[in-house]
């Protein structure tokens, strides 16, 4: 899916964006129920994932941080 939403995409934000919320974040999100019992590791892994898809959405540098992502894309912090 990082062809369709990756760095190199012509694609506009809006459209990367709903393209995530759509298709990746629902993958995500499908076991859900399981990921409250879930251990800090596992969280942190996720919340990595949504990092790493949130930075290529934008196009962001490294040190742009992940909170600073999540508010300025409205995306909520795993």
């Amino acid at each position: 899916m990082y062809w369709i939403v990756g760095r190199k995409s012509e694609l506009s934000i809006e459209n990367k964006l709903l393209i995530y919320r759509t298709t990746l974040r629902p993958i995500r999100t499908h076991g859900i129920p399981l990921w409250g019992t879930a251990g800090n590791s596992n969280n942190e892994s996720l919340q990595r994932y949504q990092n790493k898809a949130l930075r290529a959405v934008v196009n962001a540098p490294r040190y742009v941080t992940g909170k600073v992502l999540h508010a300025d894309l409205k995306v909520l912090i795993i």
